[in-house]
């Protein structure tokens, strides 16, 4: 790219990498990282004419769901049209499906975060409570309660 004298990177995060994802840690911060390392770069080789973008998906209608597709998923079709019209602006950042842009933009206050997260592991922690991580956890927490 520097040879050539432009390009475009894009670097695929989560939208996980900006809500964060309770239960998810490992998750988050590798997502985190691309996204960090990203905007970092971003500043070393804009001069260069060589650009980045960071596309943070949110549900997209794949098989990754195992036939139980999220409702607030979008095609595949919608996912690729919003990285490339983000892409051909130039966009540092593309989040998507909609619904969750603005959720990031709400997120912004750090009260609507914080009681978005509380009601995130209240509703999910049922679900997470049979991944090995998690009881791996309440066992090495029970050792403390003795």
């Amino acid at each position: 790219m520097r040879r050539q004298g432009s390009g475009h990177i894009i670097n695929t995060s989560s939208v996980a990498a900006l809500l964060f994802s309770p239960f998810q840690p490992v998750y988050v911060a590798t997502k985190c990282a691309v996204a960090g390392l990203s905007n970092s770069l971003r500043y070393e080789y804009e001069p260069r004419n060589i650009f980045f973008t960071v596309v943070y998906p949110g549900n997209v209608a794949t098989p990754i769901f195992k036939g139980n597709i999220p409702p607030d998923s979008i095609s595949v079709e919608d996912a690729v049209k919003a990285i490339l019209d983000g892409v051909e602006k130039k966009e540092l950042s593309i989040i998507f499906p909609k619904l969750y842009a603005e959720y990031v933009e709400m997120a912004k206050d750090p009260a609507f975060l914080d009681a978005m997260m509380k009601k995130h592991v209240s509703e999910k922690v049922e679900l997470f409570r049979n991944e090995l991580a998690y009881q791996y956890e309440e066992k090495v927490e029970s050792q403390f309660k003795k």
